[in-house]
C-alpha cells in the first residue's frame, strides 16, 4: 500500500509539474501577443505623420470638388457633365482615403493570431498604401520589384504586415541623411536558392554599423536618440514563429538589406 502511495505522490507531483509547465508556456504565448500588439501600437505611431498627410489630399481635394460641383448645379443651365466628372472624382477620392483607413484598422486590431496560407506578394500590395503615406512624408522613392508566381506562406498577414513596415520604417530612417532625390528603398520578392520565399527590403543608406552587426536583433541595441531597440528584435520573433529567419545580408556594400525567408506553403521538401 505504501508503494502505491509513493506512486500516487510521484504522478501527482509530475502532473502538477506539467500543469505549472502549460500555464508558463500559455502566460509567455499571451505576454508575447502583448508585446506584439504594443509594437504594432508604437509603428502606427511613427507611420501617423505620413497617414495623416497621405489622408489630409484626398479630403482636401474632395473638398474643391464639392464646390465645383456647387457652381456647376447652379449654373444656367446647370453644368451636368461637369457635374459628372467632379462626383467621380469625389467618388475616387473618397476610395482613396478608405484604402488608407481600411489597411489602418487592419494592422491595429487586437485578435487571436489567425494563420492561414496566404500569397506574400498580396501582403507586401495590401500594404503598399502605409507604405508610401510615409515614404511621401521622407520625400524617399520606394520601388517594389514582386515576382508574378503566388508565393505561398502559412501565416499570420497582419504580423508579416507588421515586420514589413519595420523594416521599412528602418530604412526610411538610414536614407534620411541623403540628399531628397537620392534617398531610395527596394522591396522585392521571389524564391531563395534553398526553395524558401522571401522578401528582400533594401536601402542606399549608409547601411548598418559593424559594431553592432552582431547584436542588431537582440533586444534594446539601437543607434537611434529614440529608439527602443525592439523592432528588429520583435520582427526576427515573428520570423522565427513562422518557421522562418530574419538575416542582415552582410555581403551588400552599400546600404542595408534585410532578408525574411518563410517556408514554401505547399511545395515538396
Amino acid at each position: 500500500m505504501r508503494d502505491l502511495t509513493e506512486s500516487q505522490r510521484v504522478l501527482a507531483a509530475l502532473q502538477t509539474a506539467r500543469d505549472r509547465a502549460e500555464e508558463r508556456e500559455a502566460e509567455a504565448h499571451r505576454t508575447q501577443g502583448r508585446l506584439l500588439a504594443v509594437s504594432r501600437m508604437a509603428t502606427i505611431g511613427e507611420l501617423a505623420a505620413g497617414i495623416a498627410h497621405e489622408i489630409n489630399q484626398p479630403l482636401t481635394a474632395i473638398s474643391n470638388y464639392a464646390r465645383a460641383c456647387q457652381r456647376f448645379a447652379t449654373n444656367q443651365p446647370p453644368s451636368l457633365e461637369d457635374l459628372h466628372e467632379c462626383l467621380d472624382e469625389i467618388a475616387d477620392e473618397t476610395q482613396r482615403a478608405a484604402e488608407i483607413i481600411r489597411e489602418l484598422r487592419g494592422l491595429v486590431r487586437t485578435q487571436a493570431e489567425d494563420r492561414a496560407p496566404r500569397d506574400l506578394n498580396d501582403i507586401v500590395r495590401q500594404s503598399r498604401p502605409l507604405i508610401l503615406a510615409d515614404a511621401r512624408v521622407h520625400h524617399t522613392r520606394v520601388q517594389f520589384e514582386l515576382v508574378s508566381e503566388s508565393l505561398l506562406v502559412n501565416v499570420d498577414a497582419v504580423q508579416i504586415q507588421q515586420l514589413l513596415l519595420n523594416l521599412l520604417r528602418n530604412s526610411l530612417e538610414a536614407v534620411s541623411t541623403l540628399l531628397e532625390g537620392e534617398r531610395a528603398v527596394w522591396v522585392r520578392t521571389g524564391i531563395s536558392t534553398n526553395g524558401d520565399v522571401e522578401m528582400l527590403v533594401d536601402d542606399n543608406g549608409p547601411g548598418v554599423a559593424t559594431s553592432i552587426v552582431s547584436t542588431m536583433f537582440e533586444p534594446f541595441v539601437t543607434t537611434k536618440p529614440r529608439g527602443t531597440g525592439l523592432g528588429l528584435a520583435i520582427s526576427r520573433t515573428i520570423a522565427q514563429n513562422h518557421g522562418g529567419t530574419l538575416t542582415y545580408r552582410t555581403e551588400i556594400s552599400n546600404g542595408a538589406s534585410f532578408r525574411l525567408q518563410l517556408p514554401h506553403h505547399g511545395r515538396e521538401p
